[in-house]
């Protein structure tokens, strides 16, 4: 599925991410912002997976750009820890 919510599509599992960088003067003129935003990720998940997103964008109240966020930087964490356990052995 496609992760923009309310939209159906072909109903396959299909692992891609498309990441898209905004040029200076192509993004949206909004409020000015101290750590501006301006690579989109659009990715496919499956019914499953929507699910389960939206239940925690629910439970959390949170966004979906601010979970993946936090979600990266647990893969973050976790890689950093094998990293140090592999120096250490």
């Amino acid at each position: 599925m496609i992760f923009f919510f309310g939209t159906h599509m072909a109903k396959k599992k299909i692992s891609s991410v498309k990441i898209k960088t905004l040029t200076i003067g192509e993004h949206n003129m909004g409020r000015m912002r101290e750590n501006p935003r301006y690579n989109v990720i659009s990715m496919r998940i499956s019914d499953e997976e929507r699910e389960t997103l939206e239940q925690i964008v629910s439970t959390t109240n949170r966004s979906v750009s601010d979970i993946m966020r936090e979600a990266m930087d647990l893969v973050k964490e976790r890689l950093g820890s094998l990293e140090m356990a592999r120096k250490a052995a």
